[in-house]
């Protein structure tokens, strides 16, 4: 689903909720949204907006809010990969939104150990696109977005675990976001800076 659609649906369904009148209604629709809603991130959306809207409902907020903390924790505790499916990072955004950047980084750090291959997914968030009009649209490793992520891998922790997915697949098939990582680690190695 992209950014835009995926904003709109996030408005609407929070303004319906925000008007339901039916207090009953409106509080177990939010609650299977919580429970079944498969985009986290989409969850998160909903009910930032419901409460910047205003709370005529009546529901209680905090209840539903405690509901989704749980979710998070469950998915944090039984290490569920959030990165699936693979460039689905919008929903790691709803776990650093709702839970401790120390939780946080525990989380990715087992995620790392149990499964090398997430790394690709983890670092796609630091991968940005920009359009020129010499070469058209291009993709480079952010640093200024590694930056957002640090507190919960350090730089020496990100290389370490980019040379043992190296070691583990082809030099030849790496993924963008490993390839474009270790581009700007040889243009700093080199000490050229952009």
């Amino acid at each position: 689903m992209s950014i835009a659609p995926h904003s709109r649906a996030e408005g609407l369904i929070a303004r319906l909720l925000s008007e339901c009148k039916d207090i009953s209604l409106c509080r177990e629709i939010m609650v299977d949204l919580v429970a079944e809603c498969q985009e986290l991130d989409f969850i998160r959306g909903v009910l930032g907006t419901f409460k910047e809207l205003g709370n005529s409902s009546g529901v209680n907020l905090d209840e539903i809010k405690g509901l989704f903390a749980q979710r998070l924790d469950s998915i944090i505790d039984s290490r569920d990969n959030v990165f699936i499916p693979p460039e689905q990072f919008r929903d790691f955004w709803a776990l650093l939104d709702n839970c401790s950047h120390e939780r946080v980084a525990t989380y990715l750090h087992d995620l790392l150990a149990d499964n090398i291959d997430t790394l690709p997914d983890f670092m796609n968030l630091m991968v940005s696109k920009s359009m020129s009009s010499s070469t058209g649209i291009r993709y480079e490793f952010s640093m200024g977005e590694y930056k957002h992520y640090e507190p919960l891998i350090s730089v020496e922790e990100l290389h370490k675990a980019v040379n043992e997915y190296i070691a583990k697949h082809s030099k030849d098939t790496l993924p963008k976001s490993i390839y474009l990582y270790l581009e700007v680690v040889e243009k700093l190695n080199q000490g050229i800076v952009e």
